[in-house]
């Protein structure tokens, strides 16, 4: 009996003798069990959870599985649920691997520019320190994702990478988070307490949150260390080998994502919401102020010579700066809600489970789950366009950088924000938003 051959037979639960019938891969390897499953090459309906059991649950065919066809626990005891298909995430394997190859170019430039000049260094701690997070998640999680993807059974990488995968993955997402939150406030500091940063924000300061932020990163990350492991579905068979939190920690590791995507999502989201708010509103004030002040000095240009003319265009340039801080302030709330939010969903929502009753429903979850990690992968390469492309002092640093010109050194004006130069908001406006 091949296995496309299909009767109405298959699907009398009490006939014992046609499971039994069935079952003509019972002397088939786990492998070739698990291709036939996946590629679909099995009859639908009751043939299909019947393979899918002796997958999941280590049956052989036909001894057990022709008892559990007669009994009334069927639904029960054989879940829908068979392994990804060999070869299923290609069309997400490439993506994120394009994604990785551009991320990590655009963040390794990123750490070059900033280390090669002098003045990006000073204003840029937590935009170097963000770039090396992405970095990392993008280099040592991306190859082992497209694995899983290509071929999700079974794990080949041993017992520690089976841990330090998921760990690096968890670390790098707490890292991010917090730098996102910590440059959010420096900036609501600079802009909106300008005479105020002068005492709170210092470049040591800043280095001492950083190893904060990676610290507690990293241990708060622990216990993703701690559960994974490598498991057989099937003891003895190697094809079963897995890379899976251990099963009796399964329910304490979801309500650990889920208080921690809380805390990491929804509070920086939040945060973020309300001082960006706060920001836009200082930053548009001031253009109001500035505004009314160029409205007289051009009111007055004809009886006013000289330098008159200068300090509106002064005026004018201020208030340009404003609107676009103002849109990249905005953008970048944006960007971190839609790139984070469907890997949290999942996180978040304990109920966001497979419907048994629907055997369509674990490829929506599959696919849902393939593209919440390309968009969180998407997140670690708009970082370096959205805190660094977008400033034209970043742009002229990466044009000389990759032209391999020497970086001139800035001229005093052109200070950090940890010098002393918060004598004006419109100056820090204006350093802040054109240097980040």
């Amino acid at each position: 009996m091949s296995y496309s051959d299909c009767n109405s037979t298959v699907y009398d639960q009490q006939a014992d003798s046609h499971i039994d019938d069935t079952c003509s891969i019972k002397n088939e390897s786990f492998e070739t069990i698990c291709h036939i499953a996946s590629e679909g090459m099995i009859c639908p309906g009751f043939y299909e959870i019947i393979v899918n059991a002796c997958i999941h649950l280590c049956f052989v065919c036909p001894d057990v599985l022709t008892e559990m066809g007669t009994t009334s626990r069927l639904e029960l005891l054989l879940p829908a649920m068979g392994y990804p298909a060999q070869n299923s995430g290609l069309f997400f394997s490439v993506i994120i691997a394009l994604l990785c190859l551009f991320g990590s170019a655009a963040n390794i430039i990123t750490i070059i520019v900033i280390l090669r000049n002098k003045v990006l260094q000073a204003t840029s701690n937590y935009l170097l320190s963000l770039a090396i997070s992405d970095l990392i998640m993008l280099m040592m999680t991306v190859p082992v994702e497209i694995k899983f993807q290509l071929k999700f059974w079974p794990w080949d990488f041993g017992q520690f990478l089976c841990r330090l995968h998921p760990y690096l993955k968890e670390a790098c997402l707490y890292t991010t988070a917090l730098h996102i939150v910590a440059f959010t406030i420096e900036r609501y500091i600079v802009i909106c307490h300008p005479m105020r940063a002068r005492t709170l924000l210092s470049k040591s300061r800043a280095s001492k949150i950083i190893c904060l932020i990676w610290l507690c990163s990293f241990i708060l990350a622990m216990p993703v260390f701690l559960v994974y492991s490598v498991q057989f579905y099937c003891p003895g068979i190697p094809e079963s080998q897995l890379c899976f939190p251990l099963f009796e920690y399964d329910n304490y590791l979801s309500i650990f994502y889920s208080v921690m995507s809380i805390f990491l999502f929804l509070v920086p989201m939040t945060l973020i919401i309300v001082l960006y708010s706060l920001i836009g509103k200082t930053l548009y004030s001031k253009t109001l102020t500035s505004g009314r002040r160029t409205s007289v000095v051009r009111s007055s240009k004809n009886q006013t010579k000289g330098k008159a003319p200068s300090k509106a265009s002064k005026n004018d340039a201020v208030d340009k700066a404003r609107h676009q801080a103002v849109k990249l302030l905005a953008l970048i709330a944006v960007c971190f809600f839609v790139l984070w939010f469907p890997f949290m969903w999942i996180r978040l929502n304990p109920l966001f489970t497979l419907n048994k009753d629907n055997p369509n429903e674990r490829t929506y979850h599959e696919w849902f789950y393939s593209i919440s990690m390309t968009l969180l992968y998407l997140s670690s390469c708009t970082n370096p366009l959205l805190y660094n492309i977008m400033s034209a002092r970043f742009r002229k640093a990466y044009k000389r950088t990759i032209l391999c010109r020497e970086v001139r050194s800035p001229q005093l004006s052109d200070t950090s924000m940890y010098s002393k130069r918060f004598t004006r908001i419109d100056t820090s406006v204006s350093t802040n938003f054109t240097a980040l």
